[in-house]
């Protein structure tokens, strides 16, 4: 939260670190450099993430984010890093999805006025992220779509169930990864 970061950053990102661990039940490499995103919620093209690594680099992002100018969020959100292909985004209209992007943004840059923050973005044609992504495996690539869509189908459900009401409007962003065994 925006209070625990004021009143501590460097303890706040102490347990946001150990309460990543927990969710990815990473607890064998404590010795690894522990790296993930920072954002505000309700961030327009990652005009508000920002990449960190380390603890102190995260207290210094959770200290950044939340005390930049006209800030009203409540919490800063914390997570892992994930070392994807690309994203695919869902646009859905009164609870169906209506469009379907495959995106993909640059890796931040690790100096100047952007550093840290994920400033390229780029719409990929879906026969471009099909070559890209899974080496023009269009099985695998489609089941990575069927995956992508079972999830945000989920998540609209959820998203049902805390209102009778489908919301009018919802973007939900998945990030696709091509694992070692060439699974999507």
């Amino acid at each position: 939260s925006i209070a625990a970061i004021a009143r501590d950053a460097t303890a706040a990102a102490g347990r946001a670190v150990d309460a990543l661990r927990l969710l990815t039940r990473d607890d064998d490499d404590e010795d690894e450099e522990p790296r993930g995103v920072c954002k505000l919620g309700y961030s327009w093209e990652a005009i508000d993430v920002k990449a960190w690594r380390g603890r102190r680099d995260l207290a210094e992002t959770l200290r950044d984010l939340a005390n930049q100018p006209g800030c009203q969020a409540e919490y800063v959100y914390v997570q892992e890093f994930v070392d994807a292909a690309g994203e695919v985004r869902s646009y859905c209209v009164d609870g169906r999805v209506e469009e379907t992007l495959w995106t993909r943004f640059d890796r931040p840059d690790d100096a100047g006025d952007d550093a840290g923050k994920f400033t390229t973005f780029h719409e990929v044609p879906r026969a471009e992220a099909l070559r890209a992504w899974c080496g023009g495996d269009e099985a695998a690539f489609a089941d990575a779509e069927k995956a992508v869509r079972s999830l945000v189908e989920d998540w609209l459900v959820w998203l049902r169930a805390l209102d009778a009401d489908p919301q009018p409007f919802v973007r939900v962003d998945v990030f696709v990864k091509v694992r070692a065994d060439g699974r999507v």
